[in-house]
């Protein structure tokens, strides 16, 4: 009984995988015999160059539908109806090897398609890229196959890394920058230009937004990327539990909506202490009022007359703070307070701290704000005052967001990664910048090395769009911004888990198979055969 030519490649699968090479070769020839007596009644009427013709068509959109899928823009029920429509013409050998031939152009990296067809004038460059296809045609058969039979079968490992390659840029389209990938992690869904911030891709981006027709369109994706990273900034300011900010694109109202979280979380943490005394509640030793009394000095009062001997706090500085220390209690009873005016009072004190240029005035600000805090923590619940504790955590990042949205002011778009690092910059301290820390620092280095790649000189650019204009500007525009809105920055930089799946695979079965081409060459040698007795 006659095999099937899809019975006959996998039986060549497993000879290749068995390291049986004089079975694959055996088993090609078979299949070119089986190609010659298949002829479907779908092509009857097209000879040998129609169907390489329309085989290629069809190898080209098969590539574009089998990344579709693996970034989720197209289904599997899809992928499998579109394979009933192509079964007739990829049964004839001609077909099969325009296919092939299709899915190598495809898949070729951008600007290499001129070089890799003149390429293909030699027959050692035919076979090759014969070879490439053939394992392309295996590991593209659809979703339920592609990680799995095909995958680990001898075509992919005889192809890598030639054939792998072409997958490996399904897997990976763009390399992306390291500050490019953690900005995408962050939420920001960037251009295919600024995730490799430093390449052609980005000029050509950039000079795109020139073109009379989609030029605005490319501009607004890069405005919204923008407008994705202030929204990831304000989010990491934000108090613990986040506040919601989807769809919010003006920097002043992010900056509102957090500050109003920060005023939900500490009423959430002290909003149900209503009957608390104003002082440090001891178990041993006697409590310590926050007030001063005629022959007692109170704790604020101590901050400023005790803490911390030596050059850096003066006797000036001492009597300087003591009195507004003192000042900062007008108004709360000596006997009952709440932990809402408690924390009033320690929110005034940081603001003098952060204010103040001078290291000794800062240290003795500080230590006046622990006291109130030591007053909370003594008569509040443990839970409570951990939730206290995480808010205090977080509240630095919504000073640096409410400094750089100072700084931006009403320049449109709002403000700019080069504000944003000169807000962390003034509210870290002088040895931890130096060492390289602070708070948010690092998304403000990764906005930076992303959206201020410098333009592109006029000369340049003038010739990019020479070169852009030949290509048909507006056309290219066109299919360069459909491709960037509809896939997300994470497919296009291989981030999605499909991507990250078949990346891993790749890197397994690159380490297992080395080199041999035989079982894809044979392959891509019968379906050639058949396309020239067609």
């Amino acid at each position: 009984m006659p095999y099937s030519e899809s019975q006959i490649q996998a039986a060549m699968r497993a000879a290749a995988q068995a390291g049986d090479r004089e079975a694959v070769h055996d088993l090609s020839q078979r299949l070119a015999e089986a190609y010659q007596s298949s002829s479907p009644k779908a092509t009857e009427g097209m000879g040998g160059f129609d169907k390489f013709r329309a085989g290629v068509g069809q190898g080209m959109t098969n590539i574009a539908r089998q990344a579709g899928n693996i970034v989720g823009l197209k289904s599997d029920e899809s992928l499998q109806d579109a394979a009933g429509l192509d079964r007739a013409l990829l049964d004839t050998g001609a077909g099969k090897a325009g296919s092939i031939v299709g899915e190598m152009a495809a898949t070729a990296p951008l600007g290499g398609l001129a070089a890799g067809g003149a390429r293909a004038l030699g027959m050692g460059a035919i076979r090759a890229g014969l070879a490439e296809g053939a394992a392309q045609g295996a590991l593209t058969a659809g979703p339920g196959s592609r990680l799995g039979g095909a995958a680990s079968g001898a075509a992919l490992g005889a192809l890598l890394p030639g054939g792998g390659a072409a997958l490996r840029r399904v897997a990976r389209p763009l390399k992306g920058s390291g500050s490019a990938r953690q900005l995408i992690r962050e939420g920001v869904n960037l251009t295919p230009g600024e995730i490799s911030p430093r390449s052609t891709l980005n000029q050509m981006e950039q000079a795109m937004q020139s073109s009379p027709f989609f030029g605005s369109g490319i501009k607004n994706l890069r405005d919204n990327s923008m407008s994705d990273f202030q929204r990831a900034v304000s989010n990491a300011a934000a108090p613990p539990g986040g506040v919601q900010l989807s769809g919010v694109t003006d920097v002043n109202d992010m900056a509102s909506l957090v500050g109003k979280g920060y005023g939900k979380a500490y009423d959430d943490a002290i909003g149900g202490y209503n009957n608390l005394q104003p002082r440090i509640v001891r178990t041993a030793g006697g409590d310590i009022p926050l007030h001063s009394y005629p022959n007692a000095p109170g704790a604020l009062q101590q901050s400023a007359s005790q803490a911390y001997p030596g050059r850096i706090v003066t006797q000036d500085m001492r009597r300087n703070l003591s009195r507004p220390l003192q000042d900062q209690l007008t108004g709360i009873d000596k006997l009952r307070t709440t932990g809402k005016e408690l924390q009033g009072v320690r929110s005034n004190i940081r603001a003098m701290a952060r204010d103040t240029d001078v290291g000794g005035e800062r240290a003795i600000l500080n230590s006046a704000q622990k006291k109130i805090t030591d007053s909370l923590e003594s008569q509040m619940q443990p839970a409570d005052f951990k939730k206290l504790q995480d808010v205090d955590s977080a509240y630095g990042g919504f000073k640096i967001l409410q400094d750089v949205t100072k700084r931006g002011g009403d320049q449109p778009g709002g403000w700019t990664p080069a504000q944003l690092s000169q807000a962390v910059r003034s509210a870290t301290d002088l040895g931890e910048y130096a060492a390289g820390g602070g708070r948010m620092r690092d998304l403000s280095k990764a906005g930076r090395k992303v959206f201020e790649q410098r333009s592109m000189p006029t000369g340049e650019r003038q010739v990019t769009l020479g070169v852009l204009g030949k290509l048909g500007l507006p056309a290219t525009s066109g299919v360069y911004y459909q491709a960037a809105k509809r896939i997300p920055a994470k497919a296009w930089a291989g981030m999605t888990d499909p991507q990250q799946r078949l990346n891993a695979m790749l890197n397994v079965l690159r380490r297992r198979h080395k080199g041999d081409l035989q079982a894809a060459q044979s392959l891509g040698t019968a379906a050639m055969i058949q396309a020239n007795q067609e």
